[in-house]
């Protein structure tokens, strides 16, 4: 299983590279750190805020393990930031469409019962989708619960339904 697990990784790592489409995280001054940025909601402004964090990428076996450590992080300037994922919910997959820069993201089941309001929701959904969305450089995530589409008490995303991913638009200066 491990090395299934690897082998596709490596496929991936050599299509990013071939295509150019790369991982927007860089190596920090310490080599064995990576910085993220995260994306966080602020209620009270109702933006997006986004943050360095540095996380110990050798500590993760993939890309879906290190970005789920990130969006779990708490902000570091930000009190009440929203962040991208619960304590209770989980990342099945991420799939890349090369080609047209998009993201696929499964979600656990676990994911909408955040016991959030609306706009709290759509603030975690969106720094879940610009985090991943800013790390791989895509134009576009599409978020699914258990490979259905994303739905919840206040949502509901119609199959091939996207968030569009502009950052410039949405955070901080």
């Amino acid at each position: 299983m491990y090395f299934k697990i690897l082998e596709k990784m490596i496929i991936v790592l050599v299509t990013f590279c071939l295509v150019g489409l790369r991982c927007h995280g860089s190596v920090s001054a310490n080599p064995n750190r990576q910085d993220i940025h995260v994306f966080y909601g602020d209620l009270e402004q109702e933006k997006i805020y986004e943050e360095c964090q540095q996380l110990d990428y050798e500590k993760y076996i993939n890309d879906v393990a290190l970005l789920e450590a990130a969006l779990r992080l708490e902000s570091k300037t930000l009190k009440g930031g929203i962040k991208g994922i619960s304590n209770d919910a989980y990342i099945q997959s991420i799939s890349i469409d090369l080609e047209n820069r998009w993201v696929y993201v499964d979600l656990s089941e676990e994911y909408p019962n955040m016991n959030y309001g609306s706009y709290s929701e759509y603030l975690s959904f969106k720094s879940l989708a610009y985090t991943i969305g800013h790390y791989y450089e895509a134009k576009k995530v599409f978020l699914t619960i258990d490979h259905k589409p994303y739905e919840s008490g206040h949502y509901y995303f119609k199959e091939g339904l996207s968030l569009e991913i502009n950052i410039e638009e949405q955070i901080n200066e």
